[in-house]
């Protein structure tokens, strides 16, 4: 398969998640979309592909039913990414991280603006910060989710900036048929390059990673206090990610796969990169009672203050049950202020924990002896988002140490490097 048929691929899966239908009619394209759904820069795609849509859909009659299904499945991706957040399904699974990849499609859209412990955090601090005040929301997103709630807690106006282009079109949609567009001003173009026209009180952002500087928040923030007055404020006030040694759940210990649905986003991150790669995985509703030695602070971001882009952070567990460990596991604590905090280990959100499969087939320990641990933070090839590099030793009782490192690397060149993503890309609904 061309990289322009995983293109259009794609595409096509985005059009049906908008509930927008492409229909073959000899060589005319027929188009079937919910009113308001079909703004200029969709348009403007459909023209330009309009031959490499028809090919590709009359390729698609010949498909297996499979395939044919795979991509018609966006409506149930909307339905299992809901119910992951908003239910008491406790299924324990492995998932990609997209965020990671600035990887948003209308289904990871609709999970974030559902977020409803997310949402509650930030409207705490708005209610308490923004009113009268003239704000920006930084990677405002397609639903425009932050600012609307800056509007609602009383802001006076909200520069909304997003680097997408559709996700851009669709925030302007979404403001105007609110009638907002008066208060909530769309700015295309990444922050880092973005121009306002005039300075701002408060900075508002929720460019947060499943690690809380995976997604490369610290230099945009620190470029966006270009933005603020004089003393002006920013929200979220401070991320913490936290660490422990765990030991996997017997059914991802024996069988580690993705969720069927997680696969698919495995897929797209694939196609992004262009390779397949031993990817940063998380963990949907990691059991706490799995978690096998005390806590400790990962990093620590202060968005008050410039953040340094590279560091070096020692911590030490200290093992609190015997049996077996199986790596790390991190976890995000959120505060968007004084007081109002969410935690992606213990709340069901849209942020997940982290597993770094540091030992391959698992160790075992016994209560007393420690994991000594060094996480060095370097910025990846992109100059933006980092990379983590994981080196330690396990103290044991009687003064014996075992050495290991770990790398968790935005763009891993290795495949199947290690036991763990040997057995996880050997399983699952279907190998790439």
């Amino acid at each position: 398969m061309s990289v322009q048929d995983d293109l259009i691929d794609v595409l096509i899966r985005d059009l049906r998640a908008l509930r927008i239908t492409l229909t073959v009619d000899g060589d005319q394209l027929r188009v079937g979309a919910p009113k308001n759904s079909m703004t200029p820069a969709l348009h403007k795609q459909l023209t330009d592909q309009k031959w490499a849509l028809l090919e590709r859909l009359k390729q698609a009659e010949s498909w297996p039913e499979s395939s044919r299904a795979s991509i018609s499945s966006a409506r149930q991706r909307i339905e299992y990414l809901k119910k992951s957040v908003r239910s008491q399904d406790n299924t324990v699974e492995f998932w990609p991280c997209p965020g990671d990849f600035w990887l948003y499609d209308e289904i990871l859209y609709q999970a974030m603006t559902q977020d409803e412990v997310r949402n509650a955090v930030y409207r705490q601090a708005f209610q308490h910060l923004v009113k009268d005040k003239v704000v920006v929301d930084i990677g405002t997103g397609q639903d425009v989710v932050l600012g609307r709630m800056c509007i609602e807690a009383g802001a006076k106006r909200v520069y909304a900036i997003e680097v997408d282009a559709v996700a851009c079109q669709e925030a302007r949609a979404c403001v105007a048929a609110l009638g907002l567009e008066d208060r909530i001003h769309i700015v295309p173009g990444n922050a880092l390059s973005a121009h306002l026209p005039e300075l701002v009180d408060v900075s508002v952002s929720e460019l947060i990673g499943v690690i809380g500087s995976s997604e490369g928040v610290a230099p945009v923030l620190n470029d966006a206090r270009r933005f603020l007055k004089p003393g002006g404020v920013v929200i979220p006030l401070r991320c913490v990610t936290k660490v422990a040694a765990v030991r996997l759940p017997a059914a991802l210990a024996e069988r580690p796969h993705f969720a069927t649905m997680a696969d698919y986003y495995v897929k797209q991150i694939f196609r992004k990169v262009g390779a397949s790669f031993d990817l940063r995985v998380a963990v949907r509703n990691f059991p706490k009672d799995h978690i096998v030695s005390t806590e400790a602070i990962f990093e620590e971001l202060n968005f008050q203050d410039l953040m340094a882009l590279e560091w070096q952070n020692r911590f030490s567990l200290q093992v609190t049950q015997p049996g077996r460990v199986d790596g790390l596991l991190s976890w995000i604590e959120l505060s968007t202020m004084e007081g109002v905090t969410l935690n992606s280990l213990t709340q069901a959100i849209s942020w997940l924990p982290v597993f770094f499969p540091v030992f391959d087939s698992g160790l075992e320990v016994l209560p007393g002896e420690r994991l000594e641990c060094v996480n060095q933070t370097v910025l990846s090839e992109d100059g933006v988002r980092p990379d983590y590099r994981i080196r330690g030793q396990v103290v044991r009782a009687f003064g014996e140490s075992i050495a290991f490192e770990y790398d968790s690397l935005l763009y891993e060149k290795r495949f199947k490097n290690n036991e763990f993503y040997h057995r996880l890309f050997d399983s699952g609904p279907e190998r790439r």
